[in-house]
């Protein structure tokens, strides 16, 4: 071999490692929860939320989002030296963004099932409640058996949606089952008499009877379940291990008291604890 051709035998092998190179860096990272993002050395948690799910998550005036939810997740944040990336979508969709990777996580309320863990690893429950009928004052409406004939709402894709019509499917279908895709205009449509009531879970409820001052009630003191609230992660090696240093954090906040705070704040008593 000529020393012309070695010359450009070797630049050849330069350009094709240079090739690969710039392939791999353009390559996702596995877990953005484990990658600086713009350059930043600060890592990133991907959170995704609806943002229509008050007093967990809102907006707030300024149009930022806000909640206990929020506040917790920016605490855990803090702690672990990661910045929160908010991503926000319907809740019916979120679950679909966790699958494809495209958020780390969700901060939502989102109830603990025998079917999510099944496929999804939970962190410790940061609140607790139950689920309860919302109903007109001095309605008939106490349970799930008092609706034949009547129209029940409930957040589409939520577990309380999913209860609701497994119970109807099981007794007959004895009501109807309206979908929202958030809890905005709902209350009202109990109060105007547009729906005979509405599934939510009991902290949800209460706030909302109180914030928008409407003639509203539970239908019963008695749950219909007991809920727990966690973080749902892919149930992988790297999201196992993750996970971990996520609940040391939320130990942590436990422990000094702030979230009992922020329950405080938001919630107006403490649902960090059983």
């Amino acid at each position: 071999m000529t020393a012309s051709a070695f010359t450009r035998l070797a630049g050849l092998f330069l350009l094709s490692g240079a090739a690969v190179l710039l392939a791999a860096c353009d390559k996702p990272a596995a877990s953005s929860a484990k990658a600086a993002a713009g350059g930043s050395s600060q890592t990133v948690l991907r959170v995704g939320t609806s943002g229509a799910y008050p007093p967990f998550t809102q907006r707030d005036a300024s149009g930022q989002l806000a909640g206990y939810d929020v506040d917790v997740l920016n605490a855990v944040g803090a702690k672990l030296g990661y910045r929160i990336e908010w991503t926000t979508a319907e809740f019916s969709g979120l679950f679909g963004m966790l699958d494809t990777q495209r958020i780390d996580t969700i901060a939502n309320l989102v109830s603990v099932t025998e079917a999510r863990k099944q496929k999804y690893l939970f962190s410790t429950p940061y609140a607790y409640s139950g689920a309860q009928l919302v109903v007109k004052n001095g309605s008939p409406i106490h349970t799930l058996d008092d609706l034949k004939g009547k129209t029940l709402g409930a957040m589409l894709g939520n577990n309380l949606q999913q209860y609701a019509s497994q119970w109807n499917e099981q007794h007959g279908n004895p009501f109807t089952v309206k979908t929202y895709q958030d809890n905005s205009g709902v209350y009202g449509d109990v109060a105007n008499g547009r729906l005979d009531a509405f599934i939510d879970s009991q902290i949800t409820a209460l706030v909302q009877i109180k914030a928008q001052n409407l003639p509203l009630q539970l239908g019963s003191e008695k749950k219909l379940y007991e809920i727990q609230q966690a973080f749902p992660f892919r149930n992988t090696p790297d999201d196992q291990a993750f996970a971990a240093r996520f609940d040391q954090a939320l130990a942590a906040l436990a422990a000094d008291g702030t979230l009992t705070r922020l329950s405080a704040k938001w919630v107006g008593t403490d649902v960090s604890k059983p």
